[in-house]
């Protein structure tokens, strides 16, 4: 996918993020991300956000929760909670209805007790529920909210990356991080390219 400079400043970015692109960007949007998350990963997800319109902003979403699921399950193999939310969020990306949205909030509503019980804590459950309860609000929520809701779910997903390598001390992991925003800069690409 291209990317020019006039589109870039029509999504209206900070002056240093567009001094960036001016001086090192590329044409092609996937180098263009890539290589501004090495300088500052939060230019990354807000270009590839801004560029989404609201039907892509939503399957992004899905997409990120996924990469939560099988870190979640391995945790917790007998909490299907997160994996009924996601399917409820497919369902409502497929049918934007009141009984869809309502199964959504029922799921991520059930995501959320479970990251509260005491036998389960752990900043996993808690990131969990956190993008649960984003990819409700996206498909809940007015277009002007979904950067926000999409900034919690990249980060989120990325900090489950970093908490699943780490030990017992807590340390996080930064290559699995880092290693989870290019994944996800690609999936963005990938769905923004889509037809």
């Amino acid at each position: 996918m291209k990317i020019t400079k006039e589109q870039i400043k029509k999504l209206k970015p900070c002056r240093a993020g567009y001094e960036w692109f001016i001086n090192h960007g590329s044409p092609d949007l996937l180098k263009t991300l890539l290589a501004v998350n090495k300088v500052k990963p939060e230019w990354a997800s807000w270009l590839y956000l801004k560029l989404m319109t609201a039907k892509r902003q939503k399957q992004f979403s899905i997409a990120a929760t996924e990469e939560v699921l099988p870190i979640f399950e391995a945790l917790y193999p007998k909490v299907n909670h997160l994996r009924l939310a996601i399917e409820s969020a497919k369902n409502t990306c497929k049918s934007n209805t009141a009984a869809n949205r309502a199964a959504s909030h029922a799921f991520m509503i059930s995501t959320a007790v479970y990251s509260e019980r005491d036998d389960l804590k752990s900043p996993t459950t808690s990131i969990a529920a956190a993008v649960s309860d984003a990819v409700y609000a996206s498909f809940a929520s007015k277009s002007e909210t979904y950067a926000h809701t999409l900034d919690v779910i990249s980060f989120t997903t990325i900090a489950v990356a970093g908490y699943n390598t780490t030990g017992a001390d807590g340390y996080n992991d930064v290559g699995a991080a880092e290693a989870m925003q290019e994944k996800l800069i690609r999936k963005a690409v990938k769905i923004l390219e889509k037809k």
